[in-house]
């Protein structure tokens, strides 16, 4: 990936897709191999929340809360509002409520 100037998590999305089911199925235990990739985003997150900059946040304060509460409560209220407005039910509700939270990160 660093050849072609791409981040090497994309190398390694394109790996695991020649070599899995989709491209040419040559792993033999898939599910052995999902168990470690869900170990993997679970170190992932730890790693990531080993790195939050404790003297920003205290710098940041109340401001980065607010604003982190807005971000994922607005969402979950418009998410909620939706089966309302468009006569839908819990599966479109919950999809709302993913793609409206990621947009506002």
């Amino acid at each position: 990936a660093s050849l072609i100037s791409m981040p090497g998590l994309v190398g390694e999305i394109a790996c695991g897709w020649l070599l899995g089911r989709p491209g040419f199925d040559l792993v033999p235990f898939q599910s052995g191999l999902k168990q470690v990739g869900n170990l993997g985003i679970t170190l992932l997150f730890v790693e990531a929340g080993l790195m939050v900059d404790i003297e920003m946040l205290e710098i940041i304060g109340k401001r980065g809360l607010g604003l982190g509460l807005i971000g994922t409560l607005g969402p979950a209220v418009l998410a909620g509002l939706c089966p309302l407005l468009w006569q839908g039910g819990f599966l479109e509700s919950a999809v709302s409520f993913a793609a409206l939270s990621t947009m506002s990160t």
